[in-house]
């Protein structure tokens, strides 16, 4: 039996797309982590991307995908450090509606509370925590 061989195609693509898809694969893999075991809808996920992908390019299209991998290196484990937590507060609210699964609304909910907290955070946190900054529009 011949085995096919699967014909992998380019289109056009920005420079650095590779890089960034790369990256977003990274935060959403973080995520589905501190989700623990829950079940994150598909729909979940493209809010992860719809959210992050603007900024993620951003920082590769200014830097280019060279210095955009130096850049990711410096700041990968804190990025990921909040991707985890998002799917925990994710977790945490799907299990307190009832539901074992993560929808899309909480999703968008659990970005945009560890998000605006990073953003600015509370000055009772000690020590005081470093802002995503660049990685999600601050």
């Amino acid at each position: 039996m011949a085995k096919a061989k699967a014909k992998r195609t380019k289109g056009k693509r920005k420079e650095g797309q590779d890089l960034a898809d790369q990256i977003l694969g990274q935060m959403i893999f973080a995520t589905g982590s501190g989700a623990a075991g829950q079940w994150v809808s598909m729909e979940a996920i493209a809010e992860i991307r719809t959210f992050f992908s603007p900024f993620v390019l951003e920082v590769i299209g200014k830097k280019g995908p060279s210095k955009g991998t130096q850049e990711w290196k410096q700041d990968a484990a804190h990025v990921l450090h909040y991707m985890d937590t998002i799917g925990r507060v994710a977790a945490q609210k799907s299990i307190a509606a009832g539901q074992y699964w993560i929808e899309a609304k909480v999703m968008v909910e659990a970005i945009d509370l560890v998000v605006g907290e990073v953003s600015n955070p509370s000055p009772r946190l000690k020590p005081p925590i470093r802002p995503l900054g660049k990685w999600c529009g601050n």
